[in-house]
């Protein structure tokens, strides 16, 4: 009898290492899913930022813009928490839509602008549009632009 009871015994001790083993490796793996979500989210203060505070300024240099020369595009961009890392891309449409949008990478100059150099083959109205891409942020803005002849 004592032998049967110490067998019985033996299989519940086999059962709860079995019950604690399976408990442990789901959280091992809910742990892993944790660091995973937590590894990929963005710690930067663009969580933070409110993209209504973000303002963006066109300006050409030389102003007015004219077909065939070499025109500086700036945009002056505030409210912005932090630009570290903020990419700028200049998304150039004419009015009418037919023809593929040019699209220019600027570069954060000494101002605080961000600049960049085009030469416009056409006159007219042309739809700009201010790409901002900083860590998990993307933000349109949108301007006209007249290209005179």
């Amino acid at each position: 009898m004592l032998l049967a009871t110490g067998t019985l015994s033996t299989e519940k001790n086999e059962k709860g290492v079995m019950v604690l083993k399976y408990a442990a490796s789901i959280l091992v793996a809910c742990l892993m899913i944790c660091m995973l979500i937590t590894g990929c989210s963005s710690t930067k203060e663009t969580a933070g930022q409110d993209p209504a505070a973000i303002k963006v300024t066109l300006s050409t240099n030389p102003s007015p813009a004219v077909i065939g020369e070499k025109i500086q595009l700036s945009a002056k961009i505030t409210g912005l928490n932090d630009t570290d890392g903020a990419q700028v891309q200049f998304d150039l449409r004419t009015s009418d839509l037919k023809a593929l949008p040019a699209l220019v990478n600027a570069t954060l100059g000494d101002n605080g602008e961000y600049t960049a150099d085009h030469v416009f083959k056409e006159a007219g109205t042309y739809k700009v549009y201010v790409h901002l891409y900083q860590d998990d942020l993307h933000m349109t803005k949108k301007s006209e632009l007249v290209v005179q002849k």
